[in-house]
């Protein structure tokens, strides 16, 4: 007589392995930032007026525009035992952020300030501050 094979469910970490190979994580890992510019269910989108400009007519009226840098990737090495004002610091004078104690101020408003991660991050210049928090937090 032939009899089923038990089945063999997998551990948790087993488990957990599989997830988060696919990206999932854990609720209380999740960063929560607050909603820019989102509008929820019962707001109505308002069309946007389309700006018209007339072309300048004598040389004097044009203005001159500087173009913006292209964004470089920078590389920064979070050590262990750094202080947060360090690495705001070495963040801001990488071009990374305009103000390190904008970065600190910020990271305590989500009370991130033990959460960032030691090792090394490829970030881009002139980077929005909560993107950069968000990559220097992530496991």
């Amino acid at each position: 007589m032939l009899t089923k094979p038990a089945k063999v469910e997998p551990t948790k970490a087993e488990m957990e392995k599989m997830g988060r190979s696919i990206g999932m994580v854990y609720k209380d890992e999740v960063l929560s930032f607050p909603a820019e510019n989102k509008q929820t269910a019962n707001q109505s989108i308002q069309p946007q007026a389309k700006v018209v400009q007339q072309p300048a007519t004598k040389q004097s009226e044009v203005k001159q525009f500087a173009a913006k840098p292209a964004a470089k990737t920078v590389t920064i090495k979070v050590n262990s035992g750094e202080s947060i004002q360090q690495i705001g610091l070495r963040l801001r004078k990488n071009n990374i952020i305009k103000d390190e104690q904008a970065f600190v101020k910020r990271l305590k408003e989500l009370k991130l300030t033990q959460e960032i991660r030691i090792g090394t991050y490829a970030l881009k210049t002139n980077s929005n501050l909560d993107h950069v928090i968000k990559t220097l937090v992530r496991q």
